[in-house]
């Protein structure tokens, strides 16, 4: 099990995230800011064996568009958890 690296790095407006499981256990993506903040986080991703795609669009919770910066991005996979950086630049 992994989360690939984010691509494209540095990203604007679309972070493409890919992750592959060995598997099937329940995932969770979180997205957060250089400080620490929470801003997005996806709850209903695939749990199958087998590699998933999906993007961010740079928006939070709320919809409204991120700043610039470093942003993590940790999955929860089972017992797991898997952590890699990107850099929104606008």
């Amino acid at each position: 099990t992994t989360l690939n690296p984010i691509f494209p790095n540095p990203f604007n407006p679309t972070a493409g995230i890919s992750y592959s499981l060995r598997e099937s256990v329940p995932v969770e993506l979180k997205i957060y800011n250089s400080r620490g903040q929470m801003v997005r986080s996806f709850s209903a991703l695939p749990t199958q064996i087998g590699t998933h795609r999906l993007s961010w669009d740079g928006k939070d919770a709320l919809g409204n568009a991120c700043s610039s910066g470093v942003y993590l991005f940790i999955l929860k996979a089972g017992e797991g958890t898997y952590t890699q950086k990107a850099i929104l630049m606008k």
